[in-house]
């Protein structure tokens, strides 16, 4: 639970319900009520008017037009909460969708995020909702992309872009497997590390450690080539520059666990194809967190409450003055100390389990307000 005194988590609360007023208002009126009916007949009937609209758009698009009325999501669901209880259907062309990311998307949609929101809404009292949830990296909408066009109704997603005044965001179930799927052990469970497993500061390496993978092209890509004049490009541990940078899932990088990744001061955070999810692990890390400034904007939902040098050392996006930060960190332990202090005491305080079901509530309620 969180560690935020009463009165700052009464704050926050407003401050979050406000952002999410501001996000809803870009959109038009809700999904009509209708009867209380959760049967998958009557949530595929609702998926009609979709369908057709989805169908017009590739027929614009294929004739080189732009259809500018509303975007229909590669892949969405359509989720109602009545009562406590959660149904939803999955939008056709996400059923149509071959490729095997489109698959493990849904996967994770169905065997883990759905069943984790179903208890939650039970729990946490979840108001009545009807809402659609688009499960694609990019915006689901984004009138800035679609002539200014506003969509007809609220679509959550689980990323969202600085850049795109249409948007809601509701975090998805990348934030919750740290409880769902991570084992006391595993590569980011830094909150469950034991006093003799943790490193204390001033016996840990002041260089920047990365374990990831290649996704997130071209930002990890330009980590590799950064590191190209070390000896062993997947897996980079050298005197010259400052920093172990391992791209895994295919290279020869080795495997870090939580423990090992700790022995170091500072540690990357870099965009895959969406928003960093691992940057509230990272946080918890004790670590000084090196920040690599998104290239399409992308923002979590609670990005706006992130202090640049309070909270994670920022870094620009074409990673150039990298090393430049590294220094800065070296020069300055006290301060990258700090920082790291901060970015753990701000995991701790707002993104317990507790503010994220909280947040969700607001989004819903406030759906439906």
């Amino acid at each position: 639970r969180s560690t935020l005194p009463p009165a700052a988590r009464a704050a926050l609360s407003a401050a979050r319900r406000h952002r999410i007023r501001t996000q809803l208002a870009a959109y038009g009126p809700a999904l009509p009520a209708g009867a209380v009916d959760c049967t998958v007949a009557y949530v595929d009937g609702t998926l009609a008017e979709l369908q057709r609209l989805e169908a017009r758009t590739r027929e614009e698009e294929a004739a080189g037009r732009t259809f500018g009325f509303f975007y229909v999501p590669v892949i969405a669901a359509r989720v109602r909460i009545v009562r406590g209880e959660l149904r939803y259907t999955l939008h056709p062309a996400g059923l149509e969708a071959s490729l095997p990311w489109h698959s493990k998307r849904v996967g994770h949609f169905a065997e883990i995020f759905m069943p984790l929101l179903a208890a939650a809404a039970r729990e946490y009292s979840f108001p009545d909702a009807d809402f659609l949830f688009g499960m694609t990296d990019e915006p689901a909408v984004c009138p800035e992309q679609r002539g200014g066009a506003r969509p007809p109704a609220p679509v959550l997603a689980w990323n969202s872009q600085r850049g795109c005044s249409a948007q809601v965001h509701f975090p998805g179930y990348d934030f919750f497997w740290t409880v769902a799927n991570f084992t006391p052990g595993a590569a980011w469970r830094f909150d469950t590390l034991t006093e003799n497993e943790a490193t204390p500061w001033d016996a840990k390496e002041p260089r920047a450690v990365f374990r990831g993978s290649s996704s997130g092209i071209p930002q990890r890509d330009e980590l590799a080539r950064r590191t190209r004049n070390c000896t062993d490009r997947s897996h980079v541990d050298c005197a010259v520059w400052p920093f172990d940078v391992g791209m895994v899932h295919g290279g020869q990088a080795g495997f870090l666990s939580a423990a090992q990744q700790q022995r170091f001061k500072y540690v990357l955070d870099i965009d895959g194809y969406v928003s960093s999810l691992r940057l509230k692990n990272l946080l918890l890390s004790t670590m000084a967190v090196l920040r690599v400034e998104s290239t399409s904007g992308n923002a979590q939902f609670y990005d706006a409450e992130l202090k640049a040098f309070e909270h994670y050392v920022p870094v620009s996006a074409d990673l150039s003055d990298l090393e430049e930060r590294v220094e800065w960190a070296r020069a300055n332990d006290a301060g990258a100390r700090a920082v790291a202090e901060a970015g753990t005491r701000f995991a701790y305080e707002r993104l317990s389990l507790q503010d994220v079901w909280e947040y969700e509530r607001a989004v819903l309620e406030e759906l439906g307000a």
